[in-house]
């Protein structure tokens, strides 16, 4: 909240900011089924807002080794045509609509650990 005072006169005004609109992207994971960090997936997509999802991870070579637009995807295990991937950096691309119909496109890159 804001209030403005110049000589007698004053004025108010609040806004109220929701954290809608953000994912969480991760920059390393360890697909070694020990149950921690398995999976490269954005966190908070149902909390933060997100209607649509898509997401795909390429290789160097730029394959894709993992597509999906699934809200509820437990994301990429590390494998490829049910091999595990060579330890490394892999790149994603992500796009996101929002329930406010804004629309956000992420990439970067991903490390695979083990």
């Amino acid at each position: 909240w804001l209030t403005v005072t110049d000589n007698d006169c004053s004025a108010s005004d609040t806004a109220n900011i929701n954290r809608d609109c953000y994912i969480n992207i991760p920059n390393s994971f360890t697909p070694n089924n020990d149950g921690l960090n398995d999976y490269f997936m954005t966190m908070d997509l149902l909390s933060s807002g997100a209607t649509a999802y898509t997401m795909n991870i390429f290789n160097r070579w730029g394959e894709i080794v993992f597509s999906t637009a699934s809200l509820t995807s437990n994301g990429w295990d590390g494998k490829f045509g049910g091999k595990p991937q060579p330890i490394g950096t892999y790149v994603y691309q992500i796009d996101v609509v929002f329930k406010n119909t804004s629309r956000k496109n992420f990439h970067g890159n991903v490390t695979l650990l083990r």
